[in-house]
């Protein structure tokens, strides 16, 4: 049936049409044109003075009603009553947020427990306007004692059923469809913790917006503004993604936030660190050392755990015990104070009194011990030498009081007096004293007793960051949790926090969270089947409890699915249940019907390509949103140049983290669809080395799955994932790096017996030699600490605090004369493609100098930097990738001057061409501003980037791009020295 055959359809379309014309009477009257003649500035004026109402009336045309409540009422008779997105007293339309609305809306199903004084609701009607039109009516509630003539099976084709078939690329608000559970969330109490545990497209991130909204509208004060909401999501193109949401509920000025975001605003615009995304990538990368991935696994789940937040309170006692020795360490302190007529005030404090002073400042954060303790004792001398120098006047026979100029002159002399004797107590830096703490080993084992095992906190010194490496995201919750304690919250604070993928947040988050919430007042919301960044997230809920200092957590659950159709979300179920995943904590799928997701194998690269490129032109006939995954940027990479080789090009490769969604067709990595919901999902790579059977694979492949909301296709190579292959009721999963948590005990005997070449005494002189022996416990050793000090990984090599010595091995000097001997060769090369190889070796030279200054390498002036340094530097820097020594990462960010400045000027044209080249090909991250844009290399690109300079071949690049590149005659590879000839 139509919406007209509705029987309500006439008054409530007729009432929409009389609203409408309402407002834009209202908008004409507030906004009239000036006359000939008329004062534009006082017209100006009253715009201004009118535009929050202006804003009102026009968010109004765009849903002006939602719901139309019926009741008895026992004196008015029967009345109607109509909410919209915004409230319109003069046309009696109410907000939805409003308490009439809680009261009638949420308790329909509860006989009349929703009325007040006999009140009866009769009929509760959903609607849906668009274009100034009603277009859809749904008989949300329907009483018995009304007129037959309204069937309610007529009108129960869902309006949520109709939007969810509907296409579209961004999150909507849910206020037309808004169910029952999800109002109830909605209007939680302010004053706690909600947790919300939701399926996949359980309308988790809609509740949290529409909870915003709702708060803002029932509790908003002086204190409670929008200003004072914050709003963390896991990257701008999640944020992008529901940026909708808000203003179409009238919120416009809420902070909405990345984590990476606000650890900046906290830690300051300097702060270098790679992003979770390039964690998880270098952690599925299998060409990294298996035990360098286990460290950094086992370092981050370490370095976001509460025991880090009690070690870095210790560590912040023993800065403070520090700092009260040294300055207690003298007798005390004579501060001589001058005044007038020759008069002088001597004040004496005693070690024993600063010491009392120090203590009673003790509770304020480090950094403002010293202003709070300058303050007392300046205002303790001050006062004593007022006192003297008074009665030195008296004695004088001079009958007068200090007068305010004098008291200023020595409460002057005693503040400058104070500041001398403290000069030696300077703030601490907050990341320079987290890499002090981890670059000490002593102090770790010290600080760390009974909260870590040794071995671990061995890793931990490892992996210590230095001024020449950016940090880890792992050591980000750490860094905040130190500024608290080092600098407080310096005035921060919000009434409400809501954060979005919470299950990707470590405790230790959370923790410092708390400390930023005024009146502990949070939404967190998540999905632990989805958390796919395990090296950082929690694995349950309950850990929460502990974070915040609360007795219990009573997550709300969410288990229907509105996104994605029934066969999807029982294809994704089967997965899991393949996987042990128990029934009650599946997701339930609404009975929206749907073609069922489509499986198909391929031998060859070039059938896969044209399946995909088929696939996608079938589905654009009816949808709009499309998304082709692969596991990993790299991979998404490669298959964007292949579809471009089969002439396919209408995509957009979104694989950086805070791109702008376009919409259409995009090709991007597993892990940053989480949060985001396509028409069409098409997963190109799902095969069973890409996505072998353990908990990780899992949680990437489950994520995947239930961003398509129509239909799925599942393509791949060779053979398909045991997590997918129906021909295998159960599938055990592999520890994978998990089981990294878990130290392996083995005597040195057993290590060597698997490490041909090696016998024990030489890796028991070895230990010996660096001082490690400590770490044997009965004979044993972590095997994964082993082969980590065995192979010399260690950013933090140097105990020098300002990391003057490289951590990785040079070239020697018969390797070092090989290269320089063949870079001077090339360069006497009159060829045009030779001299433009050379260019795109001193181009990669420039675009990675700063991985080579993480990694420790010392670099001249940029002009001071021949050719065959910059070749030596980038071999130094490959080899030590490719053993492991050093972890490629995005640098520190540069600029295109400063690249092109490492490429001898009369190569530097071409150099200019690929800048743009490598920008458009997503090789080259932009950062951009009011002031200048930035550049640099993501981390999935420098090892293909260190190959191409050096000439050295690599499946890793686009076809195409490859071949637009010049090639070196003969690459720059030592080991060539080596090879017998």
């Amino acid at each position: 049936m139509s919406v007209q055959d509705h029987p309500y359809y006439e008054p409530i379309s007729q009432y929409l049409t009389d609203t409408f014309a309402w407002i834009e009477q209202q908008l004409d009257d507030l906004d009239p044109p000036v006359a000939y003649g008329g004062d534009r500035q006082a017209h100006r004026i009253l715009k201004k003075d009118n535009l929050a109402y202006i804003e009102k009336l026009k968010l109004s045309r765009e849903q002006a009603l939602v719901w139309r409540i019926d009741l008895d009422d026992p004196t008015e008779g029967q009345k109607s009553l109509y909410f919209g997105k915004v409230a319109l007293p003069r046309r009696n339309i109410a907000n939805w947020a409003s308490p009439t609305a809680k009261r009638l809306y949420l308790e329909t199903n509860k006989a009349e427990d929703g009325a007040e004084d006999g009140e009866k609701v009769r009929l509760i009607l959903n609607l849906a306007v668009a274009h100034d039109k009603l277009h859809e009516i749904y008989n949300h509630y329907v009483d018995a004692s009304v007129s037959d003539e309204l069937v309610q099976a007529q009108f129960t084709d869902s309006l949520l059923f109709k939007l969810l078939q509907e296409s579209h690329g961004k999150l909507r608000d849910i206020v037309a469809t808004i169910q029952a559970q999800q109002y109830r969330i909605i209007q939680s109490p302010l004053d706690q913790v909600l947790v919300v545990q939701g399926a996949p497209g359980s309308g988790k991130t809609s509740i949290a917006l529409h909870r915003v909204a709702y708060l803002l509208y029932n509790y908003q004060s002086e204190h409670f503004t929008a200003r004072n909401i914050l709003i963390l999501g896991p990257n701008r193109l999640f944020l992008g993604h529901i940026s909708a949401i808000l203003p179409s509920l009238g919120e416009r000025r809420v902070p909405q936030k990345t984590v990476d975001e606000w650890t900046v605003e906290l830690l300051g615009d300097k702060l270098v660190f790679e992003a979770q995304e390039e964690s998880l990538e270098a952690l599925l990368d299998p060409t990294q050392i298996a035990s360098v991935r286990a460290m950094h696994y086992r370092n981050a789940r370490n370095k976001g755990s509460l025991q880090m937040g009690v070690l870095i309170d210790r560590y912040i006692q023993s800065l403070y015990t520090t700092t009260l020795e040294r300055i207690t360490a003298t007798l005390g302190c004579t501060f001589d104070l001058r005044g007038r007529r020759g008069m002088l005030a001597t004040v004496e404090r005693s070690a024993d009194h600063i010491r009392a002073l120090l203590e009673t400042v003790q509770a304020l954060p480090l950094n403002q011990q010293r202003e709070a303790v300058e303050k007392l004792l300046v205002r303790d001398v001050s006062a004593e030498a007022r006192a003297q120098l008074s009665t030195q006047l008296n004695s004088q026979q001079v009958s007068m009081d200090l007068s305010d100029e004098q008291q200023k002159e020595i409460r002057e002399q005693t503040q400058h007096q104070v500041r001398e004797y403290f000069s030696g107590w300077n703030k601490e830096n907050v990341a320079l004293a987290y890499r002090r703490l981890l670059r000490r080993p002593d102090l770790l084992r010290q600080l760390g007793v009974g909260l870590f095992h040794a071995w671990d906190l061995e890793l931990l010194s490892q992996d210590a960051p230095t001024n020449k490496t950016p940090f880890r995201f792992s050591d980000l919750a750490a860094l905040m949790y130190l500024k608290l304690g080092l600098d407080g919250v310096d005035g921060v604070g919000y009434e409400h926090i809501v954060v979005d993928e919470a299950q990707d947040l470590t405790p230790l988050h959370f923790k410092v969270l708390q400390a930023y919430s005024r009146s502990s007042s949070m939404t967190l919301l998540g999905d632990i089947g989805q958390g796919i960044y395990g090296q950082h997230g929690i694995e349950h809920w309950d850990v929460l409890a502990e974070a915040l200092q609360m007795q219990s957590l009573a997550p709300e659950t969410l288990r229907e699915s509105y996104r994605s159709t029934r066969q999807i979300i029982e294809f994704a179920n089967a997965m899991l249940t393949r996987t042990g995943v128990a029934e009650d904590a599946l997701a339930v799928p609404l009975s929206r019907p749907g073609p069922s997701p489509t499986l198909n194998r391929f031998q060859q690269w070039s059938q896969l390509v044209t399946n995909i490129i088929n696939t996608v032109q079938d589905e654009q006939q009816k949808w709009s949103a499309l998304a082709i995954v692969c596991k990993t940027a790299a991979a998404c990479r490669k298959l964007a140049g292949e579809l471009t080789t089969a002439g396919f090009t209408d995509y957009q490769l979104l694989v950086d983290r805070n791109s702008q969604y376009k919409g259409a067709i995009t090709i991007i990595p597993s892990y940053l669809t989480k949060g985001m919901e396509f028409d069409v999902v098409i997963i190109a790579d799902a095969d069973a080395e890409t996505y072998p059977p353990d908990a990780l694979h899992v949680k990437l492949l489950y994520v995947v799955l239930t961003r398509a909301a129509h239909a799925l296709h599942v393509r791949w190579l060779g053979a398909v994932t045991p997590l997918l292959d129906p021909q295998q009721p159960h599938v055990p999963l592999q520890p994978a790096l998990a089981g990294a948590l878990n130290p392996q005990p083995q005597t040195i005997s057993q290590y060597a017996a698997t490490r041909p070449g090696r016998d024990a005494d030489w890796y028991v002189e070895r230990l010996a030699q660096m001082d490690k022996l400590r770490l044997l416990e009965a004979g044993n050793i972590d095997a994964h600490l082993l082969d980590v000090v065995m192979a010399g990984y260690s950013p933090a090599a140097s105990t020098n605090e300002h990391d003057e010595e490289p951590a990785i091995a040079l070239l020697n000097e018969d390797e070092q004369q090989f290269l320089t001997e063949q870079a001077d060769a090339l360069s006497q090369a009159d060829a045009m493609d030779v001299q433009d190889a050379l260019a795109l070796t001193q181009f990669a030279y420039g675009l990675l100098r700063n991985q080579l200054r993480s990694a420790g390498l010392e670099l001249a002036d940029d002009g001071k930097v021949s050719l065959s340094q910059q070749v030596i530097l980038l071999t130094t820097l490959a080899q030590a990738t490719r053993r492991g020594h050093v972890i490629a990462s995005a640098g520190r960010w540069t600029t295109r001057q400063a690249v092109l400045q490492a490429v001898e000027g009369h190569r530097r044209a071409a150099a200019e061409r690929w800048l743009t080249m490598f920008e458009q090909y997503g090789i080259i991250e932009l950062q951009q501003s009011a002031q200048r844009t930035q550049i640099r290399v993501g981390t999935t690109w420098v090892q293909p980037l260190l190959n191409l300079g050096l000439g050295i071949a690599t499946d890793s690049w686009d076809r195409e791009l490859l071949e637009a590149l010049p090639q070196l005659p003969t690459p720059f590879d030592v080991n060539a020295l080596h090879t017998p000839r």
